[in-house]
């Protein structure tokens, strides 16, 4: 698998919460939500952190594990993707504050063109419901803590799809594949969205987990290459976000395992 293909499958594993980031919050108006805010506040006034990001759709399952250093900029990623095959695609990334590096496992270390977003680190940042946006919010005990259970309402879930219906539009640019896809979006229904927060009973972060339900037209492959439409089915996809470590030397020394091997590749080019 060459870097482009490698570097399309980071932007469809980034696509799969998409849907969730787009939501934009308002202001806080319950408890609940303000027990989440604090969590998320204290983890980006954080050193550095280790967490775990596991996302599923259909068969295939994306496990990332990423450790990220706040004051260098500097974090690193590992990732794997497994379909219902067993079939596994893995590589690593690394960021050293200024260039983002690839390594697909095939041809070594390559700087690509990518800004260097800390990756999911917004699923544990940034909190995505308005107030008029939930529609139930329930709490549940945990070990050692709470479970804060937060239900979208429809008709959030029916703009947010409408928004990002125009952005994908705009970018069929005349393919006949692109625009088979867009179709499929368009009749893409989004139900029963949760997202549960877990925190700890020092109030600190440990879990976030997104799920929704998802029906669709099946995307047909047909004779010469064409693609079509095909009856709907319904499946499950979602992530789970989980926090390891917070301010230990575990991301410090992962992070300058990776920046040695990147600056010897520097040095032989």
């Amino acid at each position: 698998m060459d870097k482009k293909a490698v570097q399309a499958i980071c932007v469809g594993v980034a696509t799969g919460m998409l849907f969730l980031q787009a939501m934009v919050a308002g202001g806080v108006a319950s408890e609940e939500m303000g027990m989440v805010m604090d969590s998320m506040r204290s983890l980006r006034r954080s050193d550095n952190i280790y967490y775990e990001l596991t996302s599923f759709t259909k068969g295939e399952e994306t496990v990332q594990k990423i450790w990220a250093d706040f004051l260098s900029e500097q974090w690193v990623e590992e990732l794997s993707v497994q379909d219902d095959d067993g079939m596994v695609v893995s590589w690593e990334r690394y960021f050293d504050g200024r260039n983002e590096w690839l390594n697909d496992g095939q041809s070594g270390w390559d700087m690509t063109d990518s800004e260097g977003d800390v990756p999911g680190l917004t699923t544990l940042t940034y909190f995505p419901f308005g107030v008029d946006d939930i529609e139930e919010t329930e709490s549940e005990e945990a070990e050692d803590g709470v479970k804060l259970i937060f239900t979208a309402a429809e008709e959030l879930l029916e703009k947010r799809k409408e928004e990002l219906a125009k952005l994908l539009e705009a970018e069929t640019g005349g393919s006949s594949m692109r625009e088979i896809s867009y179709q499929q979006y368009a009749d893409t229904r989004f139900e029963n969205v949760t997202v549960t927060y877990e925190i700890d009973g020092a109030g600190e972060l440990r879990e976030v987990q997104f799920m929704m339900d998802v029906t669709q037209p099946q995307l047909l492959l047909k004779g010469g290459g064409k693609y079509e439409l095909g009856e709907e089915e319904t499946y499950r996809m979602g992530y789970t976000a989980r926090v390891v470590k917070v301010n230990t030397n575990q991301a410090e020394t992962k992070i300058r395992e990776y920046a040695a091997e990147v600056s010897f590749v520097e040095n032989l080019q």
